[in-house]
């Protein structure tokens, strides 16, 4: 007498609005998929075993919503257009993978409803009226005034240390934020296959692969992306550092004032060089692409808000040494755009990165790694 095996069920909630969700962050022509895998065929990155895109097409289709934020496949892809390009149907897998990985990091950041609001364009004119607010209470608590005549010196509108203990509450806040999301994303995906690897390890080696742009180095169809997004990434470093060193002229070397040839602006203007055609090319390349991209808010509000901070730290600075007064109120505009980039990183496409790097370390740690 034979025994059959047990067949395992598993029950998997649908979400019946999933589809409308994945739909308005610009992955609509979704339902244009007819599963012919010609996307997992074409894509360079796709492993053999369990490619993507193609099951990430059919779980959207079925409103899976709960198996795909647990999906890490999804930040495989850099999104180069080889699928969309190549599709019959024209259901741009890419742009629905982008939307997935935006809906990933509203499910897992923290706080919850502020990613959920930061997701729809009709809250952007509150969040940029939370920093504007902030800097009026700041100049009515402290009677500072928009200097009139003189040097322009950007210290005498926003004091050092004023500017610093700001700095670093927004900055903890949005780190902290930012890897607890992470965190947690990280530990549903850990949940799924015990890793083959040390997650150190793993880390080390993702580490790796960002810093030398690997995976993005892959892509055939977009390869102007590459070039935008290494420029972007790098012009930022140097953004970074150029910040950084303010920071050690200012406390460590006793500067009193930024000047053109010390080494903050040298560095900063290093990196405007790099970014600013970095973000150009973004720009340029989303709008001319061949594969037609929805104009999705989460996208163009990361290339814009960049694109601002670095044209107004530019204009400030050639008014500055002109001695024009208009410096100070381009610094206060300068000051504003940062603070909605810093505060809303854990919420905007800024995010990607640091999901993406947590999500390619788990499956480095399981063995799977895109076919490069």
């Amino acid at each position: 007498m034979s025994t059959s095996n047990p067949v395992s069920r598993q029950r998997i909630e649908v979400d019946l609005n999933f589809v409308n969700e994945v739909t308005r962050r610009g992955g609509g022509d979704v339902k244009k998929c007819m599963q012919c895998s010609e996307c997992s065929v074409v894509c360079p990155l796709s492993p053999s075993e369990s490619p993507f895109p193609r099951k990430e097409m059919l779980w959207t289709q079925w409103g899976l919503k709960d198996k795909l934020m647990a999906d890490p496949d999804i930040w495989m892809c850099h999104n180069c257009e080889d699928c969309s390009k190549e599709c019959p149907r024209n259901a741009k897998p890419g742009s629905v993978l982008g939307a997935l990985r935006s809906m990933v990091i509203e499910t897992y950041s923290w706080p919850r409803a502020i990613s959920r609001a930061f997701s729809k364009k009709a809250f952007l004119a509150l969040f940029a009226l939370v920093p504007v607010v902030l800097m009026i209470v700041f100049f009515l608590a402290t009677g500072i005034r928009v200097p009139n005549g003189g040097p322009i010196y950007f210290s005498s509108l926003v004091p050092y240390n004023y500017l610093d203990t700001a700095g670093i509450i927004v900055g903890a806040y949005a780190i902290l934020a930012l890897l607890y999301g992470c965190f947690r994303y990280y530990r549903t995906l850990s949940k799924q296959k015990k890793g083959k690897m040390n997650a150190v390890i793993a880390a080390i080696l993702t580490l790796k692969d960002v810093i030398l742009h690997t995976w993005f180095s892959v892509c055939g169809s977009n390869r102007n992306r590459y070039y935008a997004h290494i420029l972007i990434f790098y012009g930022f470093c140097v953004l970074l550092l150029a910040t950084f060193t303010g920071a050690l002229e200012i406390h460590v070397f006793g500067f009193s004032h930024a000047l053109l040839g010390e080494p903050q602006n040298i560095i900063g203007n290093i990196g405007t060089v790099l970014i600013l055609p970095g973000l150009l090319i973004a720009i340029i390349n989303r709008t001319t692409s061949k594969v037609p991209k929805e104009d999705t808010y989460f996208d163009w509000f990361f290339l814009i808000l960049l694109l601002l901070i670095v044209c107004t730290g530019f204009v400030m600075e050639l008014l500055r040494l002109d001695g024009i007064s208009l410096a100070y109120w381009t610094y206060m505009i300068h000051l504003i755009l940062v603070f909605m980039l810093v505060a809303y990183f854990p919420y905007s496409k800024f995010a990607h990165l640091a999901y993406r790097f947590f999500a390619l370390t788990y499956l480095t740690s399981i063995g799977r790694r895109p076919a490069v």
